[in-house]
């Protein structure tokens, strides 16, 4: 397709792009950055909070080692969470519903490592990290979301 024939870009033709605020469908992580990062500058979370602080499923999870560090945002934001990682399932878990992965966080997740212990990509981290946004901004103000023109 030539620079003239683009077809112009349809914003409600992503999954889970509602116009105007992120959601936990929706891949693209970069958003999610910016959602944590203008939170956190706002006053609604700290990049050291635990995660179970804003996704209760997450509260009895069972660590690696009794001395593993608690989950933090900084930990999902870094890829330091110790999730395995699951490039082979990939974002086939973005397209879940919230209860679904709800659900799977209260059956447990697996690690690899301890918390802030190495780096390893997980989507998964990503999708919990979406529901944390949602949970931070639980006023919906236009001022957490991302806008579109």
């Amino acid at each position: 397709m030539g620079k003239d024939q683009r077809r112009p870009r349809n914003k409600g033709s992503r999954p889970g792009y509602s116009g105007h605020c992120v959601s936990h469908r929706l891949n693209d992580q970069e958003l999610y950055r910016l959602s944590i990062l203008k939170l956190r500058d706002e006053g609604k979370l700290s990049l050291d909070d635990p995660v179970a602080r804003y996704v209760p499923a997450l509260a009895g999870l069972p660590y690696p080692t009794e001395d593993s560090p608690t989950l933090t945002i900084r930990h999902l934001l870094t890829h330091s969470e110790g999730f395995p990682e699951d490039n082979p399932w990939g974002d086939r878990q973005l397209a879940q519903s919230d209860e679904t992965i709800r659900a799977w966080m209260r059956a447990g997740i697996p690690f690899s490592n301890a918390p802030g212990t190495a780096y390893e990509y997980s989507n998964y981290g990503f999708a919990i990290l979406g529901q944390v946004v949602t949970r931070a901004r639980e006023d919906h103000t236009p001022s957490t979301c991302a806008t579109k023109s």
